[in-house]
């Protein structure tokens, strides 16, 4: 949670226009600037209407030495769809599904093709 937390204050100077709700990095290979830019496999997340996190998980290692700190670590969040997003995609389904209906209907009815064999 601390990490979690650590990051997303960290990101406040990417120009996010809402709350960021997940950061999820590897570090070392990950920059800020590659957080930011979402690329490299790193990046952030802000709150949306689609996706919420239930938890963050982190492995690896985090160390303070008598030089530089060294990091070798992943972080991560747990996402989960909300109901607006299992909505939207249950109408999608379903629009393609009956797309598929009119389009099998209108082009392999047998009424077209009799009048195809016809010709």
């Amino acid at each position: 949670f601390f990490l979690q937390a650590f990051f997303q204050a960290l990101v406040k100077h990417c120009n996010t226009t809402k709350a960021v709700t997940c950061v999820f990095a590897k570090l070392p290979s990950c920059s800020a600037d590659d957080i930011c830019n979402n690329r490299n496999g790193c990046g952030y997340v802000e709150d949306n209407d689609f996706v919420k996190f239930t938890g963050n998980t982190c492995s690896g290692q985090l160390g303070f030495g008598p030089e530089d700190p060294k990091a070798n670590f992943q972080l991560d969040c747990t996402p989960a769809l909300t109901p607006a997003a299992v909505t939207c995609i249950v109408v999608l389904v379903a629009a393609i599904l009956i797309g598929c209906t009119c389009l099998d209907w209108c082009c392999c009815s047998p009424s077209t093709l009799t009048t195809i064999a016809e010709e």
